[in-house]
């Protein structure tokens, strides 16, 4: 779930900006451990909320759950306006980065620290691709991104 307003049910868990990263980390962890892969689902369960659970049962519309008898299961959604629309999904685009930020600067944390300790200048590199990431590690005190291998796939984009 993006948002700890709006839960499918109980248990559901959350992952958004303010939720911590290192529980995420060690399911991933435990699971690549025994051979596994963990998938992510970026998800806001709209009108398909229980009755039972605190929180709204927002949707784009108005219009109920209908799977015949068990539809009373679910409550009734209350139509999101403009903005709520676009809040959710600026929500699911903030997740997306995010977490892509984390998997394609894998070294800046340790850059990072290494910042903390040292005044010689850092570079990183391994895995960045997009103009945001490198951004981001450059607004981190970072000297040099690497671009190797996104240059490869595409050798003009330092002129996009």
């Amino acid at each position: 779930m993006i948002d700890a307003r709006a839960l499918t049910g109980p248990g559901a868990i959350v992952l958004d900006g303010a939720a911590p990263l290192e529980p995420f980390r060690r399911w991933v962890q435990a699971a690549k451990s025994a051979g596994g892969q963990v998938w992510l689902q970026i998800n806001h369960p709209g009108r398909q909320v229980y009755a039972d659970m605190p929180g709204p049962s927002w949707s784009p519309s108005d219009v109920k759950v209908d799977v015949g008898k068990q539809s009373k299961r679910f409550a009734p959604p209350t139509a999101m306006t403009d903005d709520e629309i676009a809040e959710t999904i600026a929500m699911q685009g903030r997740a997306a980065d995010e977490r892509t930020l984390a998997r394609e600067a894998y070294f800046l944390e340790l850059a990072e620290q290494l910042l903390a300790a040292t005044a010689i200048p850092v570079m990183i590199t391994g895995g960045i691709t997009r103009l945001p990431t490198a951004e981001t590690a450059i607004a981190s005190g970072v000297a040099v991104v690497g671009l190797g291998g996104a240059l490869a796939y595409v050798p003009d984009l330092p002129r996009r």
